[in-house]
């Protein structure tokens, strides 16, 4: 069995994170990094998350 995975990000972190998930100028593979903390920071679980991007 996978071990959960948690994240707690502050409002100022939530913040940040979508303004450079908005940014158009981040790589690929971070704009996916920050998707992924995004979304286990709301409660997903990494297997949900992994399907969810592919």
């Amino acid at each position: 069995m996978p071990k959960i995975l948690r994240v707690k990000l502050t409002l100022d972190q939530e913040r940040e994170v979508r303004e450079r998930l908005r940014a158009r100028d981040s790589a690929p593979h971070a704009r996916l990094r920050l998707e992924c903390s995004r979304l286990i920071a709301r409660g997903m679980t990494v297997p949900q998350v992994a399907d969810l991007l592919e």
